[in-house]
């Protein structure tokens, strides 16, 4: 029944947006137009690759896990965080500019679900959430060169590669919406297309 699920999405991406592209080398891809973008795809692809969901927006857990791997991994650069040795914490507007790159329909912070309060905690003495650091790890997210979908909408192609031995552990498909938010591109939907 998976495979019938996977196969009809993949199937439905590829129709809407009409062809599909090859990805980039690993230099020309974080110098082209959807680089911005690589940090929300990079947190979605590890939340789903080591939690096992499917981008499903509409999931509050989902929608935790996935911003507290961006936040965790990219938000400790952001000037607005305020990082510990151990945690780092986000006044609410930094919450939502980042989950708004997550989730092209975007529609506000949900409660934090039971399951990932242990993880992520509401400070409401000052409005901050707070969440422990994280690590990028040993991989590297490359997307490719895009094919426009509709207007402003892009179906890119992309791969997780092995930093130890240039490996390819997945392969995906994005698509990426223009966006006027603090990213340039928000998440519309993403397939896991094969992992090893």
């Amino acid at each position: 029944m998976k495979k019938l699920i996977v196969t009809m999405v993949a199937a439905a991406l590829v129709v809407s947006c009409v062809a599909f592209a090859r990805p980039a080398s690993t230099q020309e891809s974080q110098e082209s137009q959807f680089a911005g973008a690589v940090p929300a795809v990079d947190s979605l692809v590890m939340c789903m690759l080591e939690r096992g969901y499917a981008y499903r927006p509409a999931s509050d857990e989902f929608f935790w896990a996935s911003l507290y791997y961006m936040l965790g991994i990219y938000g400790q650069e952001d000037t607005r965080s305020t990082v510990t040795e151990d945690t780092v914490s986000f006044p609410a507007e930094v919450v939502q500019d980042y989950a708004a790159s997550l989730f092209t329909d975007y529609r506000g912070v949900p409660e934090i679900p039971e399951e990932l309060q242990g993880s992520i905690t509401y400070d409401e003495s000052n409005g901050s959430y707070v969440l422990a650091r994280g690590d990028a790890g040993l991989s590297e997210t490359v997307l490719g060169e895009g094919t426009p979908c509709s207007e402003g909408s892009y179906l890119v192609p992309g791969q997780v590669i092995s930093l130890e031995d240039g490996a390819v552990l997945c392969e995906f498909e994005v698509i990426l919406t223009e966006s006027d938010q603090m990213f340039p591109y928000t998440v519309s939907e993403l397939l896991i297309l094969s992992e090893s």
